[in-house]
């Protein structure tokens, strides 16, 4: 990283790296799984992998080899997804499940803390979170299942919409998009 010193024998420090799906990553280098950093973590249900060959860095920690034969080992590419928790095939929800923390989302030029995994499954998010849903008579919609998604990935009747929660947040280098629609409610 810029304007550190990693010191000598741990240039991993330096090295840039970014988390992938590791089934829609064709590199000599494979990438790992981040089991020891957040266990919980996952991306949709295949654990949390990592990779610094994406964004050009060097990884240090094992050879292309025994990384392929643990990511083929786990058969995580076999495993079907749960549509109900992840998403329609169509238009899959993206974000990472069981991130430990929170996150301050903009509702009506206010910041609120979510959880940190929000919008990363179909969940009703805003229940009990949102101004709107708490009290006697919450919104009608604050029960909607809904997450967050990758608009270029969808195919569905009802396209997703650009999200007010994360203003200046971005997937895949886009503007956050979330979708009622994948997660089989309607956008009312």
């Amino acid at each position: 990283m810029e304007g550190q010193d990693p010191g000598a024998d741990k240039g991993w420090c330096a090295e840039p790296y970014c988390f992938v799906d590791p089934c829609n990553c064709d590199l000599d280098v494979p990438p790992t799984l981040a089991n020891s950093y957040l266990p919980d973590a996952s991306y949709q249900g295949k654990g949390l992998w990592y990779s610094y060959v994406t964004c050009g860095g060097k990884d240090y920690w094992m050879d292309a080899e025994t990384k392929k034969q643990k990511q083929e080992a786990t058969g995580v590419c076999e495993k079907k997804v749960d549509e109900k928790k992840w998403g329609k095939k169509s238009c899959r929800c993206v974000g990472y499940d069981g991130t430990p923390g929170t996150v301050n989302v903009t509702i009506d030029k206010k910041e609120l803390k979510y959880p940190a995994d929000t919008g990363a499954t179909c969940e009703s998010w805003d229940a009990k979170r949102h101004p709107d849903c708490a009290g006697d008579k919450p919104a009608g919609w604050c029960k909607q299942e809904w997450c967050y998604v990758d608009p270029c990935e969808c195919d569905l009747d009802v396209p997703p919409k650009t999200s007010s929660y994360l203003p200046s947040g971005m997937v895949n280098g886009k503007p956050v998009y979330f979708s009622y629609a994948t997660c089989g409610t309607s956008d009312s």
